[in-house]
């Protein structure tokens, strides 16, 4: 009978999302790392990765590891924001109550309160700032401020592509007590991940061979967003043609299709 691949599992969301998540030794590796990062009390550390190398995903599986009632956190992307909503959401992550019309001064304070009794209290607050490398000037300021003016319970942790480190200034770096980098996936890493979809689809998905493991591996560059992507494509034409092994070849006509999705919606 031929699938129905309108109820495969979607692939690319068990690599991407936090439920889900992949653990490749390159992410077991930084989460052991963050996890060090905070039991031993450091106050700052730099998560880099290139673009599609999963550090949001690490972020959010490492808060999801944080036991919310022993260590505070929370994760905000700084992509975006003015210094008032950086302050509003560490506020609300921080459950420092703040309210509508508080300025910077009052939101800042409220948040200098909390952390202050989080410390009384023996808890270690840690705050995971994604996007740092797209951050404003100015928002990048007040996270410095942050740093240099709370007391010792506090944990930031800065992500940011390493093409773009130098855009976090040479304060930051400087402080910086500890370096993560994700490295992109190697061909047993692909295996592996695709051998993890299919456990959780139930045996749903088609089975690549080892050429086809191989062909997705070159032409992803490892990098698990793309494998992600491609392999989904590629479940989906196997899906299609009724395939329950996939070759290199049906790896090669997904790529050609995401190609050309990629680049009509470039030139629109």
């Amino acid at each position: 009978m031929p699938r129905d691949h309108r109820r495969l599992p979607s692939p690319c969301g068990s690599a991407l999302d936090a439920p889900g998540f992949y653990a490749s030794p390159t992410h077991q590796e930084a989460l052991a790392r963050l996890h060090f990062l905070v039991g031993e009390r450091r106050s700052l550390g730099i998560l880099t990765g290139g673009d599609g190398s999963g550090k949001s995903l690490v972020l959010a599986t490492f808060l999801n590891q944080l036991p919310s009632s022993e260590r505070p956190a929370c994760l905000i992307s700084l992509l975006g924001l003015e210094p008032r909503d950086l302050l509003w959401e560490l506020a609300v992550g921080l459950y420092a109550q703040p309210r509508i019309g508080d300025d910077l001064s009052s939101l800042w304070q409220r948040i200098s309160d909390r952390l202050r009794a989080n410390q009384l209290i023996r808890l270690r607050t840690a705050v995971l700032l994604d996007d740092a490398d797209e951050a404003a000037h100015e928002v990048l300021i007040f996270v410095l401020r942050l740093l240099k003016s709370q007391p010792s319970g506090l944990t930031l942790v800065l992500a940011a592509d390493p093409a773009r480190l130098t855009r976090l200034g040479g304060d930051l770096l400087q402080l910086a007590q500890l370096r993560i980098h994700l490295e992109p996936w190697e061909s047993d890493d692909v295996r592996e991940y695709l051998q993890a979809s299919r456990a959780r689809s139930g045996g749903d998905l088609a089975r690549f061979d080892d050429a086809a493991v191989e062909r997705l591996y070159d032409l992803s560059n490892g990098v698990p967003r793309w494998v992600a992507h491609l392999a989904e494509l590629t479940w989906l034409a196997a899906a299609d043609r009724s395939r329950d092994v996939i070759d290199a070849e049906t790896v090669e006509s997904a790529y050609q299709m995401l190609s050309a999705s990629y680049h009509a919606a470039s030139a629109g």
